[in-house]
């Protein structure tokens, strides 16, 4: 007996044919949300009442 005789024989991987992509034009730019800073006011009744 062989050794190629009594194993299976597993083909290699198959490269699948893949469409390409279409390419697709950016109309608008993702704009970022605004940072909301706080107020002085915001901050100063902050700190009272954090003090308190």
């Amino acid at each position: 007996m062989t050794k190629d005789g009594s194993r299976l024989h597993l083909s290699g991987p198959k490269r699948k044919l893949v469409a390409p992509l279409k390419k697709q034009e950016v109309t608008k730019f993702a704009r970022r949300r605004q940072i909301n800073r706080w107020s002085l006011l915001e901050e100063d009744t902050l700190r009272n009442a954090v003090q308190k």
